[in-house]
């Protein structure tokens, strides 16, 4: 499917910012520090991931067992042949909050505001979450279908 689709990943959930008056950012996460750190390493690695397959499979290596952003961070990053020391670099450093600034930004943007997380738009369209978190591959071939675009994944979810 990766031909046919672009994904964005956006670690950022259900966080707030707080810019200091010296420019350096403090993140306040729904499930506290851990989580913060969490969505840094998620930032710094997906910027260093060289396709959206990769990105989407470091992720989800990551989310299933994110307790130790660093330890599993490390075990996802040496899986997908990304260099840790550099994702540890960016995430403890001002790189990762940068990013994690950047992408809350996005976040906040959204309109209307996310109700939940994880939240995930195809074409803009936030709308049928439930459905899309059930069964993302059914609905994004739904969409190819419309498209007339009917890869070899999609046979058998239309």
């Amino acid at each position: 499917l990766s031909q046919y689709i672009q994904v964005d990943l956006i670690p950022y959930g259900n966080a707030i910012t707080d810019v200091k008056p010296d420019g350096q950012f403090t993140f306040k996460c729904q499930h506290g520090g851990t989580e913060c750190l969490g969505n840094k390493v998620h930032a710094c690695s997906i910027l260093r991931a060289k396709d959206d397959l990769t990105r989407v499979r470091l992720a989800t290596c990551m989310i299933n067992n994110n307790y130790i952003p660093d330890r599993i961070g490390k075990e996802c990053c040496e899986k997908y042949n990304i260099t840790w020391d550099d994702v540890r670099t960016c995430a403890h450093g001002d790189q990762g909050s940068i990013l994690l600034n950047n992408f809350g930004q996005l976040t906040h943007s959204l309109n209307p505001p996310i109700t939940f997380i994880p939240t995930i738009a195809i074409n803009k369209d936030r709308s049928n979450q439930v459905l899309i978190l059930k069964n993302l591959l059914k609905v994004v071939c739904e969409h190819l279908d419309k498209l007339h675009i009917n890869p070899i994944e999609c046979r058998d979810q239309i």
